[in-house]
């Protein structure tokens, strides 16, 4: 109850906080010292702020000589000096994730952010398994989920750089927890920091593509595409069966596909709503009993989608990883569902999937 009682103050806008103590001082100083003394004061323009406010309240003068008047005025006073308080004091306490496994520095955080909260820090770093043993790497992730899930009762910010398997990951077993995500920004000397992802932004959906394909097929698997950040080229799915399974492509226009796409968490639950309830209808349609997942979106949208697709009404998926370069260009992915000694699927050669 403290907590929040403290949090709503701290959410109090800054702009309304200084016109209520603009109003108060002039109305403090004749309350307490008389109007006299606020003529003789020179700094500011207190004394034309209280001319206004009488010509607008005629009987102000007169009420502020009275007792009750003195009581009103001094708590109100003292509740926003408090809330001046609490404003620059206060800070609650919030829980941040790390999350990395590409070997590199991925970042600071933005000072003002850091400023607003006391943090516990969860810090999952993979980076030296994932290129040796990438089994040992998601037993290592999923031994931090514990510390995810019995947060309560605080903020729980999630940011990073990692293998989109190990996000889409962690995003499922998460499930629909509460999160706030960070987003990362490029500054005048080419460094990146992250602050935090807006709530909500003016834009709309925007797929140029939402298609199905082989909707004859007898095949129970279902390839989706989605490309936000960068497109995703037939050639590259190519060790994939493309021409047996189901398959569902969503891209955005070529003049909005980018890194910053996904501006707002508003953005990404809208999307990750419509995708979740596309593919629950073509898994019942057609009753897919395995789902391919191939990604080209940020880290958040990413996550997100993954805390969307843990429903029952999802049969199991394999998330993976894209190497550019590389012959295939998608050599592994994660079985999402399953445990760490079985979930990650090894591409073999073109349409054929081995799991190990």
């Amino acid at each position: 109850m403290i907590k929040q009682f403290l949090d709503t103050l701290k959410s109090i806008p800054n702009r309304f906080l200084k016109w209520s103590i603009a109003i108060d001082i002039p109305v403090f100083i004749v309350t307490i010292f008389g109007k006299p003394v606020l003529d003789d004061i020179k700094i500011g323009s207190y004394g034309k702020m209280y001319d206004t406010l009488c010509a607008f309240l005629p009987w102000l003068d007169a009420f502020l000589s009275s007792s009750i008047a003195k009581f009103i005025v001094v708590t109100y006073t003292t509740f926003c000096i408090f809330i001046l308080l609490v404003k620059k004091l206060y800070r609650p306490f919030a829980v941040l994730i790390k999350h990395s496994s590409l070997g590199f520095p991925i970042g600071d955080i933005d000072e003002s952010f850091k400023r607003s909260y006391w943090f516990k820090n969860i810090n999952i770093d993979v980076s030296d398994l994932i290129e040796t043993n990438i089994p040992e790497a998601i037993k290592l992730q999923d031994e931090k989920l514990q510390a995810i899930k019995s947060i309560k009762w605080r903020k729980c910010f999630y940011y990073g750089i990692a293998h989109t398997p190990l996000i889409f990951r962690l995003g499922y077993q998460v499930g629909l927890k509460d999160m706030f995500f960070l987003h990362s920004y490029q500054r005048d000397s080419g460094n990146r920091r992250f602050s935090e992802l807006y709530e909500s932004d003016q834009d709309k959906q925007d797929f140029s593509r939402f298609d199905q394909e082989n909707l004859q097929s007898k095949s129970q698997e279902l390839l989706v595409t989605i490309a936000t950040t960068y497109p995703i080229s037939k050639q590259d799915l190519s060790c994939f069966n493309l021409r047996e399974m189901h398959t569902l492509e969503l891209e955005v226009t070529e003049t909005n596909i980018g890194t910053d796409f996904f501006s707002s968490y508003r953005k990404i639950v809208s999307y990750c709503t419509a995708i979740t309830h596309e593919l629950r209808k073509i898994c019942k349609q057609y009753n897919i009993k395995k789902i391919h997942i191939v990604l080209s979106t940020s880290v958040n949208f990413t996550f997100v989608l993954g805390q969307y697709l843990n429903n029952n009404q999802i049969p199991e998926i394999i998330a993976y990883h894209y190497k550019k370069g590389d012959d295939p260009c998608y050599p592994w992915g994660v079985s999402i569902q399953n445990n760490w000694e079985n979930a990650v699927v090894y591409m073999n050669m073109a349409d054929t999937i081995m799991q190990k």
